[in-house]
């Protein structure tokens, strides 16, 4: 292997690792912009969209799960006055 050779080896490398690197960083930027201006351009949409969801959550999480909360304290009453 020639000296020129090796030398152009290595700079090869560490080129296509800083091109790797500074493509991923253009690409994370990238999508960052476009998050930004769907941000902005939708930001009424997304309102009501968050408003609507919190909604839900608040009934999935305080209404649907009663009924496990209910037999979940029945069980641990009974054991209480089970062991007490």
């Amino acid at each position: 292997m020639q000296a020129g050779h090796y030398f152009h080896t290595i700079t090869g490398s560490c080129g296509r690792w800083f091109l790797q690197k500074f493509y991923r960083l253009a690409d994370i930027l990238g999508f960052l912009v476009v998050c930004f201006k769907t941000t902005l351009r939708y930001r009424h949409t997304g309102q009501r969209l968050v408003a609507r969801t919190f909604i839900q959550q608040i009934y999935f999480t305080g209404v649907q799960s009663l009924e496990l909360i209910c037999l979940i304290a029945l069980l641990v009453g009974g054991l209480v006055i089970i062991q007490g």
